[in-house]
């Protein structure tokens, strides 16, 4: 049964949203050694205590919301709170909003 799970596994597309169902599924199963796994190399990741502490907060529901941030390179960003349209068919934007200065640091 494990094969044909990673068989499966290997023709879903990666996305934000693939990649954030694995980190709650991480959170959700105590599994500290799959969420280091989704690191980019070179990345330390979240050490064991953040882990435990994002874990024990986690309430068994989870609303994914996607945001892409715009580094405008001269002290602005900007970021993007996108949606999806009810069929799924296209991507839209909900809200875009200013970064503060103090926050971008949170982006880099």
């Amino acid at each position: 049964m494990g094969y044909e799970i990673f068989e499966l596994r290997k023709e879903i597309k990666e996305t934000p949203l693939t990649t954030g169902i694995e980190v709650k599924n991480s959170f959700m199963d105590d599994n500290f050694e799959a969420l280091t796994q989704l690191y980019l190399k070179g990345v330390n990741p979240l050490s064991k205590e953040k882990f435990i502490q994002i874990k024990d907060g986690y309430s068994g529901i989870t609303d994914f919301k996607n945001f892409e941030v715009l580094d405008f390179g001269n002290g602005t960003m900007a970021i993007i709170h996108l949606t999806h349209k009810e069929d799924a068919s296209s991507i839209k934007v909900q809200d875009i909003r200013l970064i503060p200065k103090e926050m971008q640091s949170l982006f880099k």
